[in-house]
């Protein structure tokens, strides 16, 4: 039977690289949709803190370390909320707008309007 001594260390905090790195990309890839752009900036504040942690704890500093993971973890919520408010936003819009037919109308009264200022 084997025992293991107590630990007097606190065990590493996480860094929430993996969630940040997804947060980003998807705010990067949807960010065509304009109303997800705050979110891609909240994504890369909460990637620096995520690297932060590793840097902490390299330099042995648990403290530090354990505030940039609640950083992390906090900018990561935020950037989660805001993209769900953008996507959001952008569905009531895109259907209060007529949906697929809608937008479709609006392209093609746009290239009426571009194809008279090419003729004029």
């Amino acid at each position: 039977m084997s025992t293991f001594p107590p630990s007097d260390t606190a065990p590493a905090p996480q860094n929430y690289i993996v969630w940040s790195i997804i947060s980003l990309v998807l705010t990067f890839a949807t960010c065509c949709l304009c109303y997800t752009i705050p979110a891609l900036g909240t994504a890369i504040v909460a990637l620096v803190f995520s690297i932060k942690v590793n840097g902490a704890l390299n330099k042995g500093d648990a403290q530090g370390a354990a505030s940039a993971s609640k950083q992390a973890k906090l900018w990561n919520l935020i950037t989660l909320g805001l993209f769900v408010l953008g996507v959001v936003v952008w569905l009531v819009a895109f259907f209060a707008m007529g949906g697929m037919e809608g937008q479709q109308e609006q392209m093609e009264m746009l290239q009426k309007i571009l194809d008279q200022q090419k003729t004029n």
